[in-house]
């Protein structure tokens, strides 16, 4: 599995900030990149790229994996829905949580064989603006 998972990086260079609670944030993204590596079982791309864009920082998470039917896609961001065995079914409501938390909005785009990618979006607020969340 992961050792057979080619990572491509793909970062902004403005090199963006945004205020977050960096402990959840971190929690949140560690669920996206391990779901891309398990969809992969036989190896893959994982393509992490970052874009500061006016007023938001756009994250985007793509594998090369299995990829989530059609009818499983409206429900992978729902509680106790998994698709794997033994999986909870929270790891991806949890980055939902987190990531409306923030006031951003989480999209996902998958092809059952071609692969998913996941898509934050957060806003970009100037330090010492706003409370954290």
């Amino acid at each position: 599995g992961a050792e057979r998972v080619r990572l491509e990086r793909a970062y902004d260079p403005r090199d963006p900030v945004i205020m977050a609670d960096a402990g959840r944030l971190e929690q949140a993204v560690l669920n996206l990149l391990t779901n891309a590596v398990e969809a992969m079982p036989g190896g893959g791309t994982l393509r992490v790229a970052t874009e500061a864009r006016d007023g938001e920082v756009a994250l985007s998470v793509q594998d090369t994996g299995v990829g989530i039917s059609a009818e499983n896609l409206n429900r992978i961001l729902k509680p106790f829905f998994s698709t794997k065995p033994g999986g909870t079914g929270l790891g991806l409501p949890l980055v939902a949580r987190v990531v409306a938390a923030h006031g951003g909005q989480l999209d996902v785009e998958s092809e059952p064989g071609r692969g998913t990618v996941f898509h934050v979006r957060l806003p970009s607020r100037p330090p010492g603006t706003e409370q954290l969340p």
